[in-house]
C-alpha cells in the first residue's frame, strides 16, 4: 500500500474528501428539508403531511425507492430535480425526522 492507503485502498486525501462531501450533503439536506417544509406550509398541507409522514415513517425508505422507480413517469408532471430531492430526503431517517420537526414548528406558528 502506497501513499498511506487504508485497507480499502483509499488514501487519506480521499477519506478527507469523503468526509467533506458528507458534511456538505448534510447541509444540503437541511436546506432541502426547509424548502419542502416551507412549500408544504405555504399550501396549508401541514396536518395531512404530518399524518402521512408519521404513519408511513417505517416505510419512508420504501417510498423513496418507489419514487426512483416512478421517476421517468413522474417527470412528466414534476421536475426531475424535485423528485430526486424528495427521494433522497425519504432515504434518510434523520431527514424525515427533521421534516416532521419543521412541519410541527410551522403548524404551531
Amino acid at each position: 500500500m502506497s501513499r498511506q492507503e487504508d485497507k480499502d485502498g483509499m488514501t487519506s486525501r480521499e477519506l478527507e474528501d469523503d468526509v467533506l462531501a458528507y458534511q456538505a450533503t448534510g447541509q444540503l439536506a437541511g436546506q432541502i428539508v426547509e424548502q419542502f417544509a416551507s412549500a408544504i406550509c405555504r399550501r396549508g398541507w401541514q396536518v395531512p403531511a404530518l399524518i402521512g409522514l408519521e404513519a408511513a415513517r417505517p416505510l419512508a425508505f420504501l417510498g423513496s425507492q418507489l419514487l426512483w422507480l416512478a421517476q421517468p413517469t413522474l417527470g412528466l408532471f414534476f421536475s426531475h430535480q424535485n423528485i430526486d430531492r424528495l427521494a433522497r430526503l425519504l432515504e434518510d431517517p434523520a431527514a424525515v425526522e427533521a421534516l416532521i420537526g419543521q412541519l410541527e414548528t410551522g403548524a404551531t406558528s
